[in-house]
C-alpha cells in the first residue's frame, strides 16, 4: 500500500465516523425532544384528567333530574304521536 492509499482510507475512515457522530447527535435531540413533549402532554392530561373528575362528579348529581326528564320527553313525544295519528 502506498501512503496516498492509506492517508484515503484514513480520511474516509475518519468522514464515517464524523457522520455517524453526527447522526448520534441527531437522534439524540430528537429523543430529548419527543421525551419533553411527553412530559408536557403528560402534565396537560394530568390536569385534564382532574378536572374531567370532578365534572363527572357534578354530572352524576344531575343524573336522576336528567333521567326524569327524558322520562318526561319520552311521554310527551308519546302523546303527541298518537295524538297527531
Amino acid at each position: 500500500m502506498t501512503v496516498g492509499v492509506c492517508h484515503c482510507q484514513v480520511n474516509e475512515s475518519e468522514r464515517e465516523r464524523l457522520e455517524s457522530e453526527l447522526e448520534h447527535m441527531k437522534g439524540g435531540q430528537l429523543l430529548n425532544e419527543a421525551e419533553q413533549r411527553v412530559k408536557k402532554l403528560q402534565r396537560d392530561w394530568k390536569r385534564n384528567i382532574g378536572k374531567s373528575r370532578q365534572d363527572t362528579l357534578v354530572i352524576m348529581s344531575y343524573v336522576p333530574d336528567v333521567s326524569v326528564f327524558f322520562g318526561i320527553l319520552e311521554q310527551m313525544l308519546l302523546v303527541y304521536v298518537c295524538y297527531c295519528v
